[in-house]
């Protein structure tokens, strides 16, 4: 009787876990664009057909790599928007599923960040702010020491994916609305195609965050394939989905994987612990084991927040000293001298003129 080959459940390296069904649209998109997948996976860690063993999800890291191969081969500053008008068609699994069975867009909006976790393995956050007559949708990096020009293409192909998305379940592909799609990068140099984005959405550069702004009276707007009972399954299934740490973690990947769950809370030992199933000694000793500590481990998050802030974005000391759980300004400064052995502003003084 014939073995049945195994699938590998992640390969790769990194921290985070992303879907494979991303690296496949990599793939595809990239041979499409003039790269080869020999190419591709010419200077990977992986070998192409590692690929072809059709795991569940690739590492962070390898994914990068494999964007980074892709940017530097083609020389095409629109690739993000392409990619993300690419990405917007696939069906996203039980994700896609939940979400397309919500029932106006707001619904849509307020799953959308708890979901796309799901499918990015916490790459990239997601969250929805609300000023006075406008929803932003903000995509920030987890990983805010990647190199900058991978972090443009993951920002911007996901902001770029959900325009279409919200646009293509509402049925208003062919609409002209007052939407904008907001980024922290210049302007590229080079007309964007009007295929590219929704009629009607304006592209602003330079911005302090990266993130899509709609009027609020667009988040009534009625999703044409809403169903309950379908929505209530594909929530079931993303919430099963969310409930453990993915494959094939270890247990510091575990601990991260509970802190960017309840992101942007930073956990206690003993809710870290409780959300693993272990008791705190036991979460304690298996730290230790791997040379590290739960303190260490939140201490970094927390300063990984911080100059995440500090490269992808303009806000002010005052305000990312709030988003990460610190009193003040002059506080912040002083954790931050302390740790890095500059201020916050030195250090994004120093980042902005090394890029």
């Amino acid at each position: 009787m014939a073995k049945t080959a195994k699938i590998d459940a992640a390969i790769g390296t990194g921290e985070f876990l992303i879907s494979a069904d991303y690296l496949g649209l990599l793939v595809a998109f990239s041979a499409k664009y003039g790269v080869s997948p020999e190419s591709l996976f010419s200077n990977s860690d992986i070998s192409l057909s590692k690929y072809l063993s059709r795991p569940l999800f690739v590492r962070s890291d390898t994914y990068n790599g494999l964007v980074d191969e892709l940017v530097v081969a083609s020389c095409d500053p629109l690739l993000p928007w392409k990619y993300g008008r690419a990405i917007s068609e696939l069906s996203h699994g039980a994700v896609g599923l939940a979400l397309q069975s919500c029932a106006t867009l707001q619904q849509f909006f307020d799953l959308l960040p708890m979901f796309f976790a799901t499918r990015t393995g916490y790459a990239q956050s997601v969250s929805i702010e609300m000023t006075r007559n406008r929803c932003e949708v903000v995509v920030r990096s987890s990983k805010p020491n990647a190199p900058n020009h991978i972090v443009r293409f993951n920002t911007i192909s996901s902001l770029v994916a959900f325009a279409w998305m919200s646009r293509r379940l509402t049925g208003s592909e062919a609409d002209f609305l007052d939407e904008e799609v907001r980024i922290a990068w210049p302007d590229p140099g080079k007309e964007i195609p009007a295929d590219l984005l929704p009629p009607g959405t304006k592209m602003c550069f330079d911005q302090p965050e990266s993130l899509i702004s709609l009027p609020k009276p667009r988040l009534h707007a009625r999703i044409a394939s809403s169903s309950p009972s379908l929505m209530d399954a594909a929530l079931r299934r993303c919430e099963v989905e969310m409930e453990v740490p993915p494959p094939d973690t270890g247990v510091v990947e575990k601990v991260h994987w509970v802190f960017r769950k309840v992101e942007p809370e930073l956990p206690t030992l003993e809710e870290t612990a409780h959300r693993l199933g272990v008791s705190p000694a036991t979460l304690k000793r298996q730290l230790n084991s791997q040379g590290t500590s739960f303190i260490s481990i939140k201490k970094k998050v927390r300063f990984d927040r911080v100059t995440g802030y500090l490269l992808l974005g303009k806000l002010s000391i005052d305000k990312i000293a709030a988003r990460t759980g610190f009193s003040d300004a002059s506080n912040l400064s002083k954790a931050f001298r302390q740790y890095f052995g500059e201020t916050p502003g030195q250090f994004r003084e120093r980042h902005r003129s090394q890029n």
